[in-house]
């Protein structure tokens, strides 16, 4: 299974920045800011793919009994955070995570 999702995104542009600050109720210096440090100065990988930062211990949140012990014996999910270090690429094991539960594997918490 190819898992590499190689494909072009679209950037953000300045005119975006504003309109996406609306829509989420924040402001431009929030969006920047956020940029900033999520983004570690690029929003794309090196496939250009939009960067994403597959987190086991928020995975093992979402999960309980036999899919939980699943994503554990794969490897996918831990209790705490900084338990193992992250992989260069979370794309492979994003897409393990569905197999077990894509709902879990999704959700995105702030």
């Amino acid at each position: 299974m190819d898992t590499t999702f190689k494909g072009a995104a679209k950037r953000i542009t300045d005119r975006d920045i504003p309109r996406i600050g609306a829509t989420i109720g924040v402001g431009e210096d929030e969006i920047h800011a956020f940029m900033d440090v999520e983004a570690a100065g690029s929003g794309f990988d090196r496939y250009g793919r939009p960067k994403l930062l597959f987190e086991p211990h928020v995975f093992y949140r979402n999960l309980s009994g036999a899919k939980r012990a699943a994503a554990v014996k794969a490897g996918l999910a831990y209790a705490k955070w900084g338990a193992k270090p992250y992989p260069k690429d979370s794309y492979p094991r994003l897409v393990a995570a569905m197999a077990i539960e894509e709902a879990a594997a999704l959700v995105v918490t702030f």
